[in-house]
């Protein structure tokens, strides 16, 4: 019987899960937020079981993904796009990537279609095949070590001996995971991002390089269409049911959401959107007060409890009360920041006539490029002809290069403060002229599509 008041400040429930929702030539069409799949194996059962509670089915999502969709399925064939400014002409060369830098296939054939520099395409030939001891003068005991504490580039430089075109090349996965390049992350961490060169200080076990080894669900997540903007909007339905009818676990991507009764008078539960905490403290009487600014004007709530959940960097400006420790503490981590930007394509044909859904795009200005979800769930259809509008997502990284003593946290502060200080105009020229190189041999205009 708690009454319990919710206090977000954005203008959608979700945070980072916002869904991205497109009308065109008759279609619905949808695209992911900042938040896209459902990483299941890093869940714990109390994760796990709220989640099926508010209606998720982890297996049917899984099996109603497309094939070969490379955020759900990375070992699938996609695309390396190679820009202009970088490599000396646009061109993608399209092949299972992925496994392929596990030394899967023929990874030196692919190579060499890469059109590199004859250093470079030994060097990435010799870093997959592990033929090559690239630590011989590093003792066994000590390699570990090394690897934890020697950053990825400086590795492929002066071990491989790669240049800063063929370092590019490995950076595009690494990017989106650690939103960072090869300077700042580790030997040992990058090869979690599929990064080449894991068969040079972990030698595989006979039998581990067949691709019958590998074991397709360890890295298929199960993924919504708008991404995990459909777990925030089954959980508001769970906190209130009055907002949306019919069955939600069949049709959440497509139900209506009605936002008035988000916050009704008399309901146990009220979501309040646009409504911006700026302090909350404790009082004598066992109460709590929180103070919010809505529609332009200073309010106030109490309560006997408060959750403050939120960015822990701001949390001490919000809570002044807090322990000077905690404060210390909280305020060490950095956010990274990323940009995901979605781009409705009215004709998609010239993207869909590669065949792939995505593209890794080593020194480009968007390291990852992919389609929309493509997921049918429910009485969702995703348009699929070939000159039927489509949604893309695409991931720029605006970390600058970690260099000359800067940690990877300062770096992360002045990627956010690029990201603050570009304009609209600025991501739009990047958007279309990365779109523009990739496909515009295949007829896409910006100016049109």
């Amino acid at each position: 019987d708690a009454k319990i008041l919710i206090l977000d400040n954005h203008d959608d429930f979700g945070g980072h899960a916002k869904r991205n929702e497109f009308s065109a030539q008759g279609h619905m069409l949808l695209g992911a937020g900042g938040s896209l799949n459902l990483e299941q194996a890093a869940m714990g059962e109390s994760e796990i079981s709220l989640l099926k509670e508010i209606g998720v089915n982890f297996t049917e999502l899984r099996e109603s993904v497309e094939p070969g969709y490379l955020i759900h399925d990375p070992m699938s064939r996609h695309g390396i796009y190679l820009n202009r400014a970088i490599y000396g002409e646009d061109r993608s060369v399209l092949a299972d990537w992925n496994l392929l830098w596990a030394g899967i296939g023929d990874f030196e054939g692919a190579i060499r279609s890469l059109n590199l520099s004859k250093a470079d395409e030994r060097g990435l030939i010799a870093l997959v095949s592990g033929e090559n001891d690239f630590l011989e003068d590093i003792p066994l005991e000590d390699r570990e070590r090394f690897a934890r504490t020697t950053s990825y580039a400086t590795f492929l430089r002066e071990r491989v001996g790669l240049s800063e075109q063929g370092i590019k090349i490995t950076e595009p996965w690494v990017k989106a995971l650690h939103c960072a390049g090869a300077e700042a992350v580790s030997i040992q961490e990058v090869f979690r991002a599929g990064a080449p060169g894991l068969n040079t200080l972990m030698p595989m076990a006979e039998g581990e390089g067949d691709e019958e080894s590998v074991d397709p669900d360890a890295y298929r997540y199960p993924i919504f269409p708008d991404g995990n903007a459909s777990v925030a909007r089954l959980l508001v339905r769970q906190l209130v049911p009055a907002v949306v009818g019919g069955d939600l676990a069949q049709n959440v991507v497509t139900s209506q959401f009605d936002y008035s009764q988000l916050d009704q008078k008399d309901a146990l539960v009220r979501l309040r959107l646009n409504s911006t905490v700026v302090n909350a403290r404790n009082l004598d009487d066992q109460q709590v007060e929180i103070s919010y600014v809505a529609k332009g004007e200073a309010q106030a709530v109490r309560a006997k409890h408060c959750i403050l959940a939120g960015y822990g960097g701001i949390v001490p400006h919000l809570c002044p009360d807090l322990p000077e420790a905690q404060k210390k503490h909280l305020a060490y981590g950095v956010k990274a920041p990323f940009i995901c930007t979605n781009v409705l394509l009215r004709n998609a044909e010239a993207v869909r006539k590669a065949g792939v859904s995505g593209y890794q795009c080593p020194g480009s200005f968007y390291s990852l490029f992919a389609s929309a979800p493509p997921v049918n769930v429910g009485d969702f259809r995703v348009p699929s002809k070939a000159t039927d509008p489509m949604v893309v997502w695409m991931l720029h990284v605006p970390t600058p290069r970690v260099a000359n003593g800067l940690s990877a946290r300062d770096a992360y502060r002045l990627g956010r403060h690029k990201l603050l200080s570009m304009s609209f105009d600025d991501i739009e020229s990047a958007t279309l002229g990365q779109l523009a190189g990739m496909f515009g041999s295949a007829g896409f205009d910006a100016g049109r599509d």
